[in-house]
């Protein structure tokens, strides 16, 4: 099949143009196609002059997709607002922890815990960790009490040497452990 463009030469790509709801294919050879996109694409840009322009006037009847995909990631959460709450380790505020959604050390899991649980639990639905076990802990232990020795062990060793963040996830640890004990 030619080009319906210039007709000379073999068409190997299909344009598909769709305007008022109707469309139509073009057999095009590489050239014209280029040439009829560029149009096209010129078309476009003087329909829309830029692509924020074009998103907002996509976008602009659907206000639940603005409030949805716009907001902060502190609205979207729903945290509380705490007032001047300062840890007492490193000094994180928790109006700064809103704003990065990191803590400081591992004293802000405390000092904070308030606010932090029910967050906890509307994004994970618990506040125990019920997910994969970091490699670093044995993934066959004799007994679960040993294993809980064990990580209680190495909970004191960070903290001796202050890494909060993974003596925080090792106290998660020891937790899920002990509540799963508990349920058996």
């Amino acid at each position: 099949m030619f080009c319906e463009r210039c007709g000379k030469e073999e068409a190997t790509v299909p344009v598909i143009k769709i305007v008022g709801g109707e469309f139509t294919v073009m057999h095009l050879c590489d050239k014209c196609a280029e040439e009829v996109t560029g149009e096209m694409k010129k078309e476009m840009d003087s329909l829309f002059p830029s692509f924020p322009d074009l998103f907002s006037k996509i976008f602009s009847d659907f206000p639940s997709f603005h409030t949805e995909f716009f907001t902060p990631p502190e609205e979207k959460v729903g945290l509380p607002e705490v007032e001047e709450t300062k840890c007492s380790q490193c000094g994180l505020s928790y109006n700064d922890f809103r704003k990065t959604f990191q803590l400081g050390c591992g004293q802000c899991y405390e000092t904070f815990k308030e606010s932090l649980e029910p967050m906890l639990r509307r994004i994970h639905g618990s506040i125990i960790h019920k997910g994969k076990v970091p490699s670093r802990v044995p993934a066959k232990a004799e007994a679960p009490k040993d294993e809980i020795k064990e990580l209680k062990k190495k909970l004191q060793e960070a903290v001796k040497k202050e890494k909060y963040e993974e003596a925080a996830q090792l106290r998660d640890e020891i937790r899920a452990l002990e509540a799963r004990q508990k349920k058996k």
